[in-house]
């Protein structure tokens, strides 16, 4: 919490994770939403694809698969690899995003 205070990202990250899944602190899909939105406004990547996983499934926020798709290409386009898999379901099952199979095949296999 002090290291967050300080607005050092990587601690935001972490504290929202802990949040998310209830480990050490009482469980808050919302609170870890707000904090991902938090590291996410600070450039950390890994955070954005995080948030994406909540709208995706409307943890914490209102479930929104094209936000969670545009927030996965966002993640994907700063080299988030876990994020381009997320990328590619989406595509292949036309979550958030128009069905592309071939599209979703080639993004697979990068």
């Amino acid at each position: 919490q002090q290291a967050m205070d300080k607005g050092h990202v990587e601690a935001i990250n972490n504290l929202a994770i802990l949040y998310e899944n209830g480990k050490g602190v009482e469980k808050d899909e919302v609170k870890a939403a707000q904090l991902y939105q938090q590291a996410m406004d600070k450039g950390h990547v890994e955070a954005i694809n995080n948030l994406a996983i909540l709208y995706e499934n409307g943890k914490g926020v209102e479930k929104d698969e094209v936000k969670a798709a545009q927030l996965y290409q966002q993640a994907m386009a700063k080299g988030h690899v876990g994020a381009m898999n997320n990328v590619a379901v989406c595509y292949y099952n036309g979550k958030g995003v128009e069905k592309d199979e071939l599209k979703a095949v080639q993004l697979f296999q990068q």
